[in-house]
């Protein structure tokens, strides 16, 4: 227990892709994901997902995860994505913003979206971005989602 709180970590790493649709940002993130896999219940205070880079069913089971654990479980989510360091400002500034054209344009201007020609492993893939962006979501929709990192 940290704090006194039941925290569960989840690591991911890779692609992710989202459909959009109606209902909430909760809503649509996790029916999303959920159709696709059952995950079995998880009742950690950690919990990692491994992966081979590249592929989209590691992240989709992945986001499965986090939306069964706002859903059925009680204590904070902390999320930590396999990204360098040095994007966390970047990361913080857009998980505040309201996702629109201008704060993606922002985003995207940090240099780790540049290396995807020089190491296309899927960290700085346009899947990968859509993963930020449907656990932006969710953070704006579950205050229980209190940090991406």
């Amino acid at each position: 227990m940290i704090h006194g709180e039941r925290i569960l970590k989840l690591i991911a790493c890779q692609v992710l892709i989202l459909s959009a649709g109606g209902g909430t940002a909760q809503e649509t993130v996790c029916d999303v994901s959920e159709r696709a896999y059952d995950i079995p219940d998880i009742s950690a205070d950690v919990v990692f997902f491994g992966e081979l880079h590249g592929n989209k069913e590691t992240p989709e089971a992945f986001l499965a995860g986090v939306c069964q654990h706002l859903e059925r479980q009680e204590g904070d989510v902390r999320v930590a994505l396999e990204l360098h360091t040095d994007i966390q400002s970047s990361l913080d500034t857009f998980m505040e913003s309201d996702g629109g054209s201008e704060a993606v344009e922002e985003f995207l201007r940090h240099p780790h979206w540049r290396r995807g020609l020089n190491l296309p492993d899927g960290r700085s893939s346009v899947a990968m971005l859509n993963l930020v962006e449907a656990l932006r979501k969710l953070r704006a929709s579950n205050s229980r989602l209190v940090s991406v990192t």
